[in-house]
């Protein structure tokens, strides 16, 4: 039964407790206003509803908060720290105060547990995303940004540690490796128009540590169809006659025309090329030249030997200038001379 309120408790202005034994039943079909509503430290007022400490609601079923004004916003004391909105039915998350991040914190079970912050969303920084572990991902990792990169901490993507790829890498620009660059395939394919190497030598059949003489033979460098579709050109080694073989001939220009070709250790024995011209030197001793016009073929001392001219006659035993076919200085019968 609903407790009534007596004329005389209303004329006197005071209501207790114990004039309320019961529920208060409000039965009425006419149109009223409260001014506030108080129970017991909580206030209806308006717009809001206020407690002076903390507020709990506990609902049996699912809670619903249907706004129409479209942002839920969390404040501190009138402050602004947070809001939930709705555009064209897109949820957004958003934090109203300047370079204040967006953090995601959870707890890790263990002994004793431990607060861990997830993810980290910088705004003073654009909104950059910082995660605590690593990031799975099961589908496509892409990237509008298109800055180029100069350096190792430069570029639309920006790696502090290794990177480690399963499967195919497609670069369609450039690749600059700053420390070494160790290839562990079996076959290293470059389609390239050119091909520059700083260093001045190249290490075939390379081991670090290894003895590599038994797999030398055939090292070298081998040219794909140098003279037709079915022919190749090749210098190879040969590690039973320890030389190289060419496969062709070999041609040799202006490159040796101040060097020669100089055996190792001997620089003063050596073959020269010259324009039309070609010597050969032992030990300094001039035992071969041919050029337009003469050949000439000496003693291993330089002494004087044959010479042969443009016209073919031959000169022997210091005849520079053979007049005729045969011409020999010979130191018999007081240095006669025989002319044929």
């Amino acid at each position: 039964m609903a407790t009534r309120i007596k004329s005389s408790q209303i004329a006197d202005g005071t209501i207790v407790a114990s004039d309320l034994h019961s529920a208060i039943a409000v039965n009425t079909t006419a149109a009223g206003t409260f001014g506030s509503v108080i129970v017991d430290d909580i206030t209806l007022d308006g717009t809001s509803i206020s407690t002076p400490s903390s507020m709990m609601l506990n609902v049996g079923g699912n809670l619903t908060i249907d706004v129409d004004g479209t942002y839920i916003t969390l404040a501190d004391d009138g402050n602004n720290w947070g809001q939930f909105y709705n555009s064209q039915q897109n949820f957004y998350i958003n934090n109203p105060t300047a370079n204040k991040d967006i953090i995601f914190r959870g707890v890790k079970a263990g002994t004793p547990n431990t607060t861990v912050t997830a993810l980290t969303l910088d705004m003073s920084n654009d909104g950059r995303a910082t995660f605590n572990e690593n990031v799975s991902v099961g589908g496509v990792i892409s990237t509008s940004d298109t800055t180029g990169s100069t350096n190792t901490t430069s570029g639309a993507l920006t790696v502090a540690g290794g990177i480690g790829i399963a499967e195919n890498a497609y670069i369609g620009g450039n690749v600059i490796v700053t420390g070494d660059l160790t290839v562990e395939g079996s076959q290293v394919t470059l389609n390239t128009t050119a091909l520059d190497v700083e260093d001045k030598n190249i290490t075939l059949n390379y081991h670090a540590s290894n003895d590599t003489s038994a797999s030398a033979d055939g090292a070298g460098i081998t040219i794909q169809d140098a003279v037709d579709a079915s022919t190749d050109a090749s210098i190879l080694w040969n590690t039973t006659s320890s030389e190289f073989d060419f496969s062709h001939d070999i041609h040799v220009d202006t490159i040796l025309t101040d060097t020669g070709i100089v055996h190792s250790g001997d620089t003063d024995t050596y073959i020269k090329f010259l324009s039309d011209r070609i010597y050969i030197d032992v030990g300094s001793n001039r035992v071969f030249d041919a050029q337009a016009g003469d050949v000439s073929i000496n003693g291993p001392d330089g002494s004087a030997g044959i010479k042969i001219d443009t016209g073919g006659n031959v000169g022997i035993g210091g005849i520079n200038n053979p007049g005729n076919l045969l011409h020999v200085q010979s130191t018999v019968n007081n240095g006669g001379v025989i002319t044929i």
